[in-house]
């Protein structure tokens, strides 16, 4: 901060200066100028007359000169003239139209068309996007198109807020402002900037230009995902009032990603659901409620969308929801899934698998119950109980390794930045920009995977260390082998089922004896009472239990009874035995329950979102206990205070028949899971790799050949234009290759390879026109390969170049020629030779070895 203190006023006087010339001398001419021109865009030099500037501006359009006048700048009204070069036509007229360049200023060009083309073509032709299909009036720089696409996809910018921004941007020059100028906004919004994106698109997948496409499905998983995660997304809504316009599916990208409307509505209406709340054993979610499924809002016609995800994060389906998270709307996105692996077994997570698991078997539906296994995500198995994580949660489900199921999370929290822009678009367009998100979000995970792999290995390394040397500490303590784990977690489940909870039942002649005591009691309290409103209520309550009593009466074995019989406190104790047993078996759940969250709790700082989630189930589990222990305190007629049955090993438990599983043995239970969990995990990443690798080397055969059919063609400039094309997406392919190869090279060795024919041959090309050695440097090398193959070095007999000889050898010549002692600048040219021969390929010409050698090293 102090040393921008003492620059802040030398910036600040340095700025002003630099609104005057610095200089008036034409940077090519040289000639004096008093009325010089400056042209920022040319850059901070240049300076030029009148003549070198029109001279040079003829064919560099969009620039903004200005011309110093005594005292200021002075914008000179340049003629932006644009006409092919290479087509002739005699239908050719002239046209003018406003071009807005990247920056968003606007330029009137006079611009040559032709009747034998579409004017929108012709001005592509000059790196112009139109605005409009037909008769354009006004266009937009290439870059300006791309800087807004990139902005809104990245930073989920409106194009309102872009071309705003852009009229906020401050020059130090007066900008002269036309009333002929257009509203860039109203002129780039809407189908304008839609078909740009897919447009955009087409080119960066390559769909419909080459036999398969890039970044549209995931290159592990392709179309047959073996888990995918699930969830629904009520952000991402849409007005009635914005219209249909084209209906309501995608009018470019078709059902790339989202499910055909029609066929989803006819599901979705034919579907028999149970219209009746189910009670979940879990939290009360509201997702997959039906009674909670209306629309609450009359303005929206989409009130969300149901998603997927594979486990490396890239979009599968997804579909606009009509009503709220159905179930039906997560079974019709399985089945969809499940076309394209009618024999392999799917692992869904979803946030209430365990609710869907259920209504799956309620409704009898075996196709999917057979070829699908249910997790519940990482993150949300926190908002179910313990006994519902031990069965679905990711920790202790089968199949899932590390994925931790939050992908469509992930996602959600970039697609959510869209939620402005989409309400107000047409339904296609809608969809069509979430398309081109989903796309760019894929083309990141595509790139990103490698490292994501590398990370998770090592990952996974550390987990199986960490939990085997817990593991091993625990059973040492304990005096048990390792297979006794699973016995623990049967135990724990046991304890944590409410199946297996003894619920309590009353016969007839029980509740009949329950039923005279309490009005027993009620007779006795009103003897007591000593207001009026106090006795008033205790006779309604006392009629009220004497009008049950009659009921329970006729159930009974009983015709009269005393209450002091003893048969009567017989059955009242029985009674007694049992609501105590039931209320200690709730409270040891509870206390169950307790010791897991209590152990989360110390896992996770407070500010963390899953804290946050733990401590709320934390309080509402001790607000549980509280509550059982004060219908305990009743029967018993004791006054227990809470904190004795916060424990599973409290004494007060011990009555009960079943066995303690201690603090350290669930930790056992977790750390096993876990450990087994990154074993799969690490199993399932060596096999990914080497898929990766093979989809990188089937997209880069495919190209290859590709290129191979062109050069056998006419050298048209579209089949040129093409290779250029190709060319620069099998640069990328390389690039990507070459990136994970260096992260798994000593992992993985059945793949196949990606050739470096772009890099090698840009580096020939630039090694011709940059960087050329001298001729005597290049003599040198050529002597020093002549001489190593002619075995004039080291007389071993072998010909260096084109041999495939391992680094040890390579390292023992290079030494060898250490010891001969030659001259330092030729050894280390030899040297250069030896390490870079290895990677070329033997094809290459030893001039272009040695171009090569001298570039890279």
């Amino acid at each position: 901060m102090e040393a921008w203190d003492l620059l802040r006023e030398k910036l600040l006087v340095t700025r002003i200066e630099e609104f005057s010339p610095a200089s008036y001398s034409c940077c090519f001419c040289d000639s004096q100028e008093q009325e010089i021109i400056y042209c920022q865009d040319c850059g901070p030099t240049a300076y030029y007359c009148h003549t070198c500037c029109m001279r040079i501006h003829k064919n560099i359009l969009f620039h903004k000169p200005h011309q110093w006048k005594q005292s200021m700048y002075v914008p000179m009204l340049m003629t932006n003239e644009l006409a092919r070069k290479d087509h002739v036509c005699e239908t050719s007229y002239s046209s003018t139209i406003y071009a807005v360049d990247v920056k968003g200023s606007q330029h009137v060009c006079k611009i040559n068309l032709c009747r034998c083309e579409d004017p929108a073509v012709t001005l592509l032709r000059y790196s112009l996007w139109p605005a409009t299909p037909t008769n354009p009036r006004i266009s937009f720089d290439l870059r300006f198109m791309e800087l807004l696409s990139i902005l809104q996809l990245e930073c989920c910018l409106p194009a309102k807020s872009f071309c705003e921004a852009l009229e906020a941007l401050h020059s130090n020059y007066i900008k002269l402002i036309s009333n002929a100028e257009k509203n860039i906004y109203r002129s780039v919004v809407g189908d304008c900037l839609t078909e740009y994106n897919f447009h955009r698109s087409s080119l960066n997948t390559r769909k419909n230009i080459t036999e398969s496409s890039f970044s549209t499905e995931c290159p592990i998983c392709l179309k047959t995902p073996s888990i995918v995660s699930m969830d629904a997304n009520f952000g991402l809504v849409h007005k009635c009032s914005s219209g249909i316009d084209q209906g309501r599916q995608s009018a470019r990208h078709k059902n790339l990603f989202f499910l055909d409307h029609g066929d989803l509505k006819k599901f979705i209406d034919d579907y028999a659901v149970e219209t009746k709340s189910t009670n979940s054993e879990c939290s009360n979610f509201q997702a997959g409620s039906v009674i909670r499924s209306k629309v609450k809002n009359k303005k929206l016609d989409v009130t969300g969308i149901f998603g997927s995800v594979c486990k490396h994060d890239i979009p599968i389906y997804f579909a606009d929801l009509a009503h709220g998270e159905r179930l039906s709307y997560p079974v019709y996105i399985l089945k969809c899934v499940l076309e394209n692996r009618p024999n392999d077994h799917l692992v869904v997570m979803y946030d209430i698998a365990c609710m869907l698991h259920k209504h799956l078997q309620k409704t009898n539906n075996k196709d999917l119950l057979e070829k699908c296994s249910f997790a519940v995500p990482v993150f949300h198995s926190f908002a179910h109980n313990t006994a519902c994580q031990l069965t679905y949660g990711q920790r202790f489900a089968d199949s899932t390794g590390m994925t931790d199921g939050e992908g469509i999370e992930r996602l959600w929290s970039y697609l959510r930045g869209f939620r402005k822009i989409t309400k107000e678009m047409t339904i296609s367009n809608r969809q069509d920009l979430l398309t081109e998100a989903m796309l760019h979000h894929t083309e990141k995970q595509i790139w990103g995977i490698g490292n994501r792999m590398a990370e998770k290995l090592k990952k996974c390394d550390k987990v199986m260390q960490d939990n085997d040397a817990i593991i091993s500490e625990i059973l040492v303590e304990f005096g048990e082998p390792i297979e006794v784990i699973e016995s623990w977690k049967g135990d724990w489940k046991s304890q944590c089922s409410k199946k297996n909870s003894k619920a309590l039942y009353l016969n007839a002649d029980e509740e009949y004896v329950e039923c005279l005591k309490q009005i027993d009691s009620k007779k006795q309290l009103f003897e007591l009472a000593e207001t009026e409103d106090e006795k008033l209520e205790l006779e309604r309550c006392i009629e009220r239990l004497s009008l049950s009593c009659t009921k329970l009466k006729k159930k009974s074995s009983f015709k009269e009874l005393e209450l002091s019989s003893e048969r009567q406190q017989q059955i009242f104790q029985s009674a007694r035995g049992k609501r105590i047993y039931s209320s200690l078996v709730k409270l040891k759940e509870l206390a169950t329950d307790r010791q897991y969250l209590s152990s989360l709790m110390r896992k996770y700082a407070d500010g963390q979102a899953i804290g946050i989630r733990v401590s709320k189930q934390f309080t509402i589990n001790l607000n549980k206990i509280k509550k059982e222990v004060e219908n305990y305190n009743v029967v018993v007629n004791e006054e227990n205070h809470f904190q004795m049955f916060l424990t599973p090993a409290s004494e007060i438990f011990s009555q009960l028949d079943s066995r303690k599983l201690s603090e350290k043995q669930q930790k056992a239970v977790q750390s096993k899971s876990l450990y087994e969990h990154a074993a799969e995990e690490y199993k399932m990443i060596l096999k990914e790799i080497t898929d990766y690798f093979n989809y990188i080397s089937y997209q880069s055969s495919e190209i290859t050949r590709s290129i191979d059919n062109l050069m056998s063609q006419e050298q048209t400039r579209y089949n040129l234009g093409m290779m250029q094309y190709l060319s620069l997406k099998h640069f990328n392919i390389e690039s990507l290759f070459n990136n994970c190869f260096r992260l798994f090279e000593d992992l993985v060795t059945d793949f196949q390879t990606v050739p470096n024919t772009v890099h090698d041959q840009l580096t020939i090309h630039m090694s011709n026109s940059t960087n050329k050695p001298y001729e005597e440097e290049l003599e040198i090398i050529l002597q020093e390969i002549e001489n190593y193959e002619n075995n004039e070095l080291d007389g071993s007999g072998d010909n260096f170049v084109g041999d495939d000889d391992d680094v040890m050898d390579v390292w023992m010549r290079m030494m060898m020629m250490k010891r001969r002692r030659i001259d330092s600048h030729h050894y280390v040219l030899f040297i250069k030779t030896c390490i870079h021969v290895k990677v070329v390929p033997n094809t290459l010409t030893k001039i272009n070895l040695a171009r090569l050698i001298f570039l890279k090293f």
